[in-house]
């Protein structure tokens, strides 16, 4: 596509995703969860939405809670598996219920959202094009929407983690994944960061990525989202494709 940016594909179909085990990336499972202590969040609108926000702690380790449906949980939960078969930095995430609220348990991330500090976020970019091309190209390839800078936070470490994933997968798109990935402030940092112009993807991260798209679109098949992982192959192609122009 224009820029270097993979081309349209067809948008994902409706899927009703399986019920997970009630323990995913190793998570509190549901009876660690009974014990926990529950402290509400403040989060900007730009980055989680108000309300139903929640850091549940368990010892010395914490996580976050959102309230969210049963669909939109489950599409987190299972981004957060493909992002691990891709090497992509999303936080582990699962479907739970803490306070009698339904909704979504992911680890908690320390640092900045990029919308808080654009210096910061833009340089994190800049410094690890690999982390930035693999961000870039699992967005396109997941569909996921709402990827503005205050849904990245970038850590201590200039790590950058991707948050806030119940519009990913979803199963009607009203833009198509090229448009989205478009929007996606991770790419806008990438081309400034080269001084404008097409963007230069980092050439081992897009064979990564293009490596794993048989995997994750089985998975997504073993978690019975079908349409999902079908359009997901379809984005997927465009992805080899550019492998092999990447390819010395």
């Amino acid at each position: 596509g224009e820029g270097g940016k993979p081309g349209p594909c067809p948008e994902p179909g409706g899927d009703e995703p399986r019920a997970g085990n009630g323990k995913t990336g190793g998570l509190p499972s549901d009876d660690d969860l009974a014990g926990a202590r529950i402290e509400p969040v403040k989060a900007t609108g730009s980055v989680h939405g108000a309300g139903g926000i929640n850091k549940v702690t368990i010892g010395d380790k914490s996580y976050f809670h959102k309230q969210a449906s049963g669909i939109e949980a489950a599409r987190e939960e299972a981004t957060s598996e493909l992002a691990s078969l891709a090497g992509v930095g999303v936080p582990a995430a699962r479907r739970a219920a803490v306070g009698g609220k339904d909704g979504v348990l992911s680890d908690w991330v320390d640092g900045a959202p990029g919308d808080k500090d654009k210096a910061a976020f833009h340089a994190a970019v800049k410094a690890d094009p690999e982390s930035a091309t693999k961000h870039a190209l699992f967005n396109f390839l997941a569909g996921a929407e709402d990827r503005h800078a205050g849904n990245y936070i970038v850590g201590k470490d200039g790590s950058i983690s991707s948050l806030d994933h119940s519009d990913t997968l979803t199963p009607r798109t009203p833009q198509d994944a090229a448009e989205l990935m478009g929007q996606d402030d991770i790419l806008a940092a990438m081309e400034k960061g080269q001084g404008g112009g097409d963007i230069r993807f980092h050439a081992g991260a897009v064979r990564e990525i293009a490596g794993q798209v048989n995997k994750m679109a089985g998975h997504l098949r073993d978690k019975g989202m079908d349409s999902a992982a079908k359009a997901l192959e379809a984005r997927g192609r465009a992805i080899q494709m550019l492998a092999r122009e990447e390819e010395p």
